[in-house]
């Protein structure tokens, strides 16, 4: 299987309920010309997520992403599940960029006239750290082109209710433990089950609140 299609089967199972069902893309070839690592190491924000069947929080962020080749960024920073905060470094890699045939600008049309254009991109992870940290999965980027053609974080629709961003969807290993499902993400985290009741926001299920939660409303 391509890249592209395992990228693309994988953004079905873990991004749909974050992309608009009636969107229509077009693929844009042209690489060279995006450097996504000041959208990758956005901090407006802390990421949100899990590891585990029980949900188990995660604290992760980017300190440091580098561009090395066309689709290639270096990443490092820390990971926290539980116990000490560690080091972690990988690598992203684009598989694919989509473009926006309709440009969507927010409410009001509010944007109307700001934007060039404005898509998606996918991309595989591989990330290792202390503590035998091993993390590997699919990405969702959201950007947009501005009129001074300068590549922004798409946060033009944060107003709605399951808007989200810079997601991470795959699966973690600590150590000498099973490999695990895990994910995180901007405002919300993808394929997350039960944990996320929130409407407006993100908001923890009070079942998962002994697994990391329980102060989330205090540091968030």
């Amino acid at each position: 299987m391509s890249p592209a299609l395992f990228a693309e089967q994988t953004a079905k199972h873990c991004f749909s309920g974050y992309l608009d069902s009636k969107a229509h893309f077009i693929n844009e070839s042209k690489f060279d010309k995006f450097d996504f690592s000041s959208i990758i190491a956005d901090t407006r924000t802390k990421f949100l997520g899990y590891i585990g069947a029980d949900h188990q929080r995660l604290h992760i962020n980017f300190n440091s992403v580098k561009k090395a080749s066309k689709t290639k960024y270096i990443v490092s920073s820390e990971y926290k599940i539980t116990g000490d905060t560690r080091p972690f470094g990988g690598e992203i890699q684009i598989s694919e960029i989509k473009k926006y045939a309709n440009l969507n600008y927010g409410v009001d049309d509010f944007m109307k006239g700001k934007i060039d254009a404005q898509g998606i991109a996918l991309a595989s992870y591989i990330l290792k750290g202390d503590g035998g940290f091993q993390a590997k999965g699919q990405m969702l980027i959201k950007w947009y082109i501005n009129s001074d053609q300068r590549l922004t974080y798409d946060d033009i629709s944060e107003d709605e209710d399951m808007y989200a961003n810079d997601l991470f969807c795959g699966e973690c290993k600590v150590g000498k433990a099973q490999t695990k499902p895990c994910a995180w993400g901007h405002y919300r985290i993808p394929n997350s089950g039960d944990l996320d009741v929130g409407a407006g926001e993100f908001s923890p299920s009070p079942k998962y609140l002994n697994n990391g939660w329980s102060d989330f409303n205090k540091d968030e």
